[in-house]
């Protein structure tokens, strides 16, 4: 093809040279530009030498007066002189972790992330916190009702404690004296533990209610530090498992990747529930911290998370807490991964193609999931807060006492719990599986929203 001014110059073969050392022409093969030669031309004589690719390493070290780094050279490699003394670490880029720039970038979005996490957190508390006392507590609302009639007896006997008294009675007429010995003495209903609340019923504004009146703002926030600890490490710790292992089963990450776009679903799935599994075994001290926390009064000494871990006798997960941590850890990693590909693989719902549908579907497997975590849950709150009693497994000064409970809890075999009691809490479980359907919902109506535009 003859050459126009007109035309770039790679549209030349004959002239373009980039500067390769060597390079490919059609119909003539592979060229050394130095020598100006056919490599081919040169096999009789590089027989004695060795191969046609030693050839070529040699005929560019010559032209490059220097060592190259590696042992086999593609078509159009360009000249490097530094190629002998290169550093092959330089090419991982340390530096750039620690450039100003990327580490004010890290550090910005690690902030924004540990303020997410703790707002939702401190907002769900007093939440968690009312149905991890329904799930221990057995409340008389009679003792109840008993205490608001003591007040209002104590406040009217105030009030005629401070009206003035007749002493010019007709024949017919009550002393006070006698009004106030007819009046029932129920000062003996009242419960003898000052920090058990009473409230009056189930609901969980009646909890929430009780709790204020108790302890006030404090009382609603309690372990909210160790709330977000676990949460914050639960994910970092799942997250790195994964990470892990996921290169030795040649699978991608399933943490960050749903199984449904995974070449191997089965491994990612099973990857998905040991992280999860080792993850609550590991932290499962933590969660019994947090519960002691939850279920004790403001008032009681030694509420330092710090101190409560060192005072702990052991560091592992007890053994009875560790078939109900390892079975919670289990349904939800089931259920949370392999919804969207049941979804998808028998039903052809996805996302993209069904979101109403693919929402529906979560939030039937959402309120599946409650129903089989929650008889669970309570098995396991039960057993930590017999556990938490035990004075063997804690230093002396770190001892949980029945009195310093917020509510009265006695121990006693799950089965005799019944089988009403397994699902105390439903309805706080219920508002966290809507809430979070609902915030989904919006989510992906924003996402829709962007890519219109």
């Amino acid at each position: 093809m003859s050459a126009d001014p007109q035309l770039r110059p790679y549209y030349d073969a004959d002239s373009f040279n980039a500067g390769y050392s060597v390079i490919y022409k059609p119909g003539f093969g592979v060229i050394d530009t130095d020598a100006n030669r056919s490599i081919s031309s040169t096999l009789s004589t590089t027989a004695k030498g060795g191969t046609v690719s030693e050839f070529v390493l040699k005929a560019v070290h010559n032209a490059n007066s220097s060592r190259l780094a590696t042992s086999q050279v593609g078509i159009g490699l360009k000249k490097h002189a530094h190629l002998g003394t290169k550093n092959v670490y330089s090419d991982l880029e340390f530096l750039e972790y620690f450039e100003i720039q990327n580490i004010n970038d890290l550090a910005r979005k690690l902030l924004n992330s540990f303020a997410k996490n703790y707002m939702r957190v401190l907002t769900s508390q007093p939440f968690e916190i009312c149905r991890l006392l329904l799930q221990l507590g057995a409340f008389d609302h009679k003792k109840s009702v008993t205490s608001l009639y003591v007040s209002q007896t104590a406040t009217d006997d105030e009030n005629s404690d401070d009206e003035e008294i007749n002493y010019f009675l007709a024949p017919g007429d009550e002393t006070p004296t006698r009004l106030r010995a007819r009046r029932p003495s129920r000062v003996e209903r009242l419960p003898t533990n000052l920090n058990h609340i009473n409230p009056l019923t189930h609901t969980t504004v009646d909890i929430i209610s009780s709790l204020f009146a108790k302890e006030g703002m404090k009382g609603l926030w309690r372990g909210v530090n160790a709330s977000f600890i676990y949460t914050t490490l639960s994910s970092t710790i799942e997250a790195w498992i994964t990470g892990v292992c996921s290169p030795f089963l040649q699978i991608p990450d399933p943490y960050f990747l749903q199984i449904t776009d995974s070449p191997d679903p089965m491994k990612s799935l099973l990857l998905s529930v040991v992280a999860a599994v080792l993850t609550g075994l590991i932290l499962a001290p933590l969660d019994l911290i947090r519960t002691r926390l939850i279920i004790t009064s403001t008032q009681t000494r030694m509420r330092s998370i710090r101190e409560m871990i060192s005072g702990l006798k052991h560091y592992y997960v007890p053994l009875p807490l560790m078939v109900p941590t390892a079975l919670l850890s289990v349904v939800g990693t089931v259920f949370r991964k392999a919804t969207p590909f049941v979804l998808f693989t028998k039903c052809n719902i996805d996302a993209y193609s069904s979101p109403v549908a693919f929402s529906t579907m979560n939030l039937f497997a959402s309120i599946s999931e409650l129903v089989i975590k929650l008889p669970l849950e309570t098995v396991l709150r039960n057993l930590q807060a017999s556990y938490l009693l035990g004075s063997e497994n804690f230093h002396p000064s770190l001892a949980t006492d029945s009195e310093d409970l917020v509510v009265n809890y006695k121990p006693r075999p799950f089965w005799e719990i019944g089988v009403r009691n397994f699902f105390n809490g439903w309805r706080v479980g219920v508002l966290n599986v809507v809430g979070t359907w609902g915030l989904d919902i919006l989510r992906s109506t924003n996402d829709q929203r962007e890519e219109k535009l």
